[in-house]
């Protein structure tokens, strides 16, 4: 499979009891794997929170159709990285028809490919 990489810049959200709003930070989408997988990682130097995140599938083929992941009780260390594979997304990454959005937590778009 060929692997196509794809940077996002992202409004991290601080990983703490209190969910105070973190200052921007940089957290790229590493990978995107045509019909396997999407992994998000963080470059920051602190963990972020990415509960309540949302991935957004757009797939636009004679009718648009779209699919929601929201992320929920996962925690990126600093340097790690974590992957969402088709089926926990329910995504169908076919890429040639397809746009994928990212979320942050307060339902602002903070990218898109």
């Amino acid at each position: 499979m060929k692997k196509i990489p794809l940077l996002l810049l992202l409004l991290a959200a601080a990983c703490s009891k209190s969910k105070l709003p973190a200052p921007a930070s940089k957290v790229k989408i590493s990978n995107v794997t045509a019909r396997t997988s999407v992994t998000l990682t963080n470059n920051t130097g602190a963990a972020v929170d990415l509960s309540g995140w949302q991935l957004k599938e757009v797939v636009d083929y004679f009718t648009t159709t779209t699919t929601t992941f929201t992320i929920s009780g996962k925690t990126l260390a600093k340097g790690a990285s974590i992957s969402f594979t088709t089926t926990e997304l329910n995504f169908k990454l076919s890429m040639s028809y397809t746009r994928i959005y990212l979320y942050d937590n307060a339902g602002n778009l903070v990218d898109d490919y």
